[in-house]
């Protein structure tokens, strides 16, 4: 008889995100949720939830998620609504999110 041995082996990770500051807007929150979170341009959400930007162009674009322009037409995103909505059951949205630019 032959006596099988495994191993479990778990690997912890830690992630550390950097955003410029010209990328965080916190004197703006979102006036939609009412969230005291600062508002983020696309391409900083992209970073932090390693998103494509066409995707989060799109999402903006379809009304999913909350968004506010400056006066100067800089686009700003709630990272908040975007966040609920990658986390939702809908496997097509996240697909949508994922396809590369």
């Amino acid at each position: 008889m032959t006596v099988r041995r495994t191993r479990e082996i778990t690997i912890q990770t830690t992630e550390t995100l950097s955003v410029r500051l010209d990328q965080v807007t916190a004197d703006v929150t979102c006036a939609e949720c009412g969230a005291d979170v600062p508002m983020l341009t696309p391409e900083a959400v992209a970073a932090a939830f390693g998103l494509s930007l066409r995707g989060i162009y799109r999402q903006v674009e379809a009304g999913r998620v909350h968004f506010q322009e400056t006066s100067a037409g800089r686009l700003l995103v709630c990272p908040n609504s975007l966040q609920s909505l990658v986390q939702s059951g809908n496997r097509e949205l996240r697909q949508n999110f994922k396809n590369k630019e």
